[in-house]
């Protein structure tokens, strides 16, 4: 699903993803964070609300919460 559906989504509105990690919880659970980065927040912003205001991106976490118990999206902001 993730190939196939959802990183096409994001590589489609300009998301470069850098990274993924799993974590082994233990027995049918195990935690996976993908990393993305964007241009800027706008950018980001823009992400959040093709999820929350599209059909489309309503559709994808439609289909994301069959395979996920929980999902959270959170911005990372540079320390300088």
């Amino acid at each position: 699903f993730w190939g196939r559906e959802s990183l096409p989504n994001w590589i489609k509105l300009g998301a470069k993803h850098i990274g993924s990690f799993e974590n082994f919880v233990g027995g049918p659970i195990n935690e996976i964070i993908r990393l993305f980065e964007f241009e800027d927040i706008e950018h980001w912003q823009r992400w959040e609300r093709f999820l929350s205001d599209t059909n489309e991106g309503k559709d994808l976490l439609k289909r994301l919460s069959q395979y996920i118990l929980t999902l959270e999206r959170r911005l990372l902001l540079p320390i300088y």
